[in-house]
């Protein structure tokens, strides 16, 4: 392993405070359970251990990978040189009065409907059979039946490829399209 990779490793271990993967296989993390191993590893499951993950690979000039369910993900059995982060924001909270729910990027879509109809909201039913994480199907714009997580949407805090938090307050922002958003490939 070379001098950079060990310093890329202790750093977001430490900022992180978990361990970092070292050639870990991303077959275990597609749907499809193909792909070669990631140079680096990290799983984040707060909103600041993303955010730092994403503030130091931009510092080294790291490629970084981000995956949430790997539903819609495919790996090269050559793998991916630099950082591959795991996101696992899993949170889901209903606000007071029961008219929202708050998820976070890693939660399974199916995860987030079943919470929704057990509170007794409505809306996002359309979405019980969409593969994948909140944070995927807000990207894409997943949708089905005619309706789409854009159309559901009312706020997201986003976390830019440098690290920088930032919160959306209004879904304009995201520029939805049929499956598409200005998340899509490039992101912000």
């Amino acid at each position: 392993m070379s001098t950079a990779r060990i310093q890329l490793k202790a750093a977001l271990e430490g900022r992180l405070g978990a361990e970092v993967l070292e050639d870990a296989a991303l077959s275990a993390y597609t749907s499809f359970h193909i792909g070669g191993p990631a140079a680096l590893l990290a799983r984040a499951t707060r909103v600041e251990q993303l955010s730092a993950a994403l503030a130091i690979a931009n510092r080294a000039g790291v490629p970084v990978l981000v995956i949430g369910g790997g539903t819609n993900l495919l790996v090269s059995d050559e793998g991916f040189d630099g950082l591959a982060l795991r996101v696992e924001i899993d949170d889901i909270e209903v606000s007071r009065g029961g008219r929202r729910v708050t998820a976070g990027a890693g939660v399974a879509t199916a995860t987030l409907v079943e919470r929704a109809i057990a509170d007794g909201l409505a809306g996002i039913e359309f979405a019980a059979g969409l593969p994948g994480t909140i944070g995927g199907a807000v990207g894409g714009n997943a949708g089905c039946f005619g309706a789409a997580i854009g159309d559901r949407l009312a706020s997201a805090t986003i976390v830019t490829r440098d690290g920088e938090v930032i919160e959306v307050g209004d879904p304009s922002w995201f520029a939805f399209a049929y499956r598409s958003s200005r998340l899509a490939g490039t992101g912000p």
